[in-house]
């Protein structure tokens, strides 16, 4: 099935992109899978075979794939592949990910909070946000839990920390800040998947 892809800018420096994949429609709810590979790379695997790449900076040093000179771009299925990045001097970008019949997620990217993820709360229905807490490229903890809140997300998953000397080194920071807003928090381990039963999380390994 196709996909339509719509991507726009919010403010100077930020940017929205808006993406609905279509997956094929099953008797249960359809499995969706989110892998991390470290820093902000992600994968999002649709039940039809689809791949989403976000961000895919697939050698960093946290990814447990890219180790003793593996390529881990050969462990990701060979179907349909779409990478997901905006490369500008200008211009960072977050995504709106709506999977039909599975989760809407959202991925802040290295974008900076900004008064308009309020806005992304209000129009789509956040499953699972995944928020960078890293803070000098980034934002940093206390503001990344801001902005799950601003997007109203369900479940907030870190990234783009503990990858290399100058960003946050682990999400504690974070996780208590989301405690605090009493948000939902989940830690994936690089290499970790998660997958989702229609909108619901379903299981961690």
């Amino acid at each position: 099935m196709g996909m339509n892809l719509k991507i726009g800018s919010m403010g100077l420096l930020l940017g929205l992109c808006v993406l609905l994949a279509g997956v094929v429609g099953h008797a249960s709810a359809p499995e969706t899978k989110i892998k991390w590979f470290g820093h902000s790379a992600f994968s999002i695997t649709t039940t039809n075979g689809k791949v989403l790449l976000i961000d895919p900076w697939l050698r960093n040093p946290s990814n447990p794939d890219a180790k003793d000179g593996k390529d881990p771009l050969a462990l990701i299925p060979e179907l349909t592949i779409f990478s997901l990045r905006m490369d500008t001097a200008t211009t960072w970008a977050g995504f709106v990910i709506a999977i039909r019949n599975g989760p809407t997620i959202y991925h802040s990217g290295d974008t900076a909070y900004f008064k308009d993820m309020e806005t992304i709360g209000e129009i789509y229905s956040i499953d699972v946000a995944l928020i960078n807490i890293g803070g000098h490229f980034g934002m940093e903890p206390k503001m990344a839990a801001r902005a799950a809140l601003s997007v109203r997300a369900k479940l907030a998953v870190p990234h783009h920390f503990g990858t290399f000397p100058g960003i946050v080194e682990n999400a504690d920071g974070f996780s208590v800040e989301l405690k605090r807003l009493k948000i939902p928090f989940y830690e994936m381990k690089p290499g970790e998947t998660i997958s989702f039963r229609g909108k619901q999380l379903a299981q961690r390994n």
